[in-house]
């Protein structure tokens, strides 16, 4: 779906973790389908400046909030300031995840422990689920 086959009237968009990878090409897609995007992230408030402007670049309101994916209220609560901000929410990307490429005999441990909470990113899905598509 793109912007102009909304009948709702709304073209806004949420992608999460958009600091870089598969998220920042959402948010990237969703601008140039023509909706506004809205990107959650937690960590990398230095990289989610580059994926607001890159919104921007096409002609799409951006508007980025910190929050941990997996925190109920805290999601609840990106819903709310988004629907506030940009209007009603169409589409949810969630991309959440730590990749560190490498051969296994290569990974450092303290590296392999920050992408091995798999629970969470799961339970991050869930939480968006219910929080903004109910």
């Amino acid at each position: 779906m793109t912007a102009g086959e909304d009948a709702g009237g709304g073209t806004d968009g949420l992608g999460d973790r958009g600091t870089g990878g598969a998220g920042r090409v959402i948010a990237a897609t969703l601008a140039a389908d023509g909706f506004d995007v809205a990107v959650a992230y937690a960590g990398g408030a230095d990289r989610v400046d580059g994926t607001v402007k890159e919104i921007a670049g096409h002609g799409r309101r951006g508007a980025a909030f910190a929050a941990d994916i997996a925190d109920e209220e805290a999601i609840s609560a990106v819903f709310d300031a988004v629907e506030e901000r940009l209007g009603h929410l169409d589409v949810v990307g969630h991309t959440a995840g730590i990749n560190h490429p490498a051969a296994l005999a290569d990974l450092d441990l303290d590296d392999f422990d920050e992408v091995g909470p798999a629970r969470r990113w799961v339970k991050g899905q869930v939480v968006y689920a219910n929080g903004g598509l109910a």
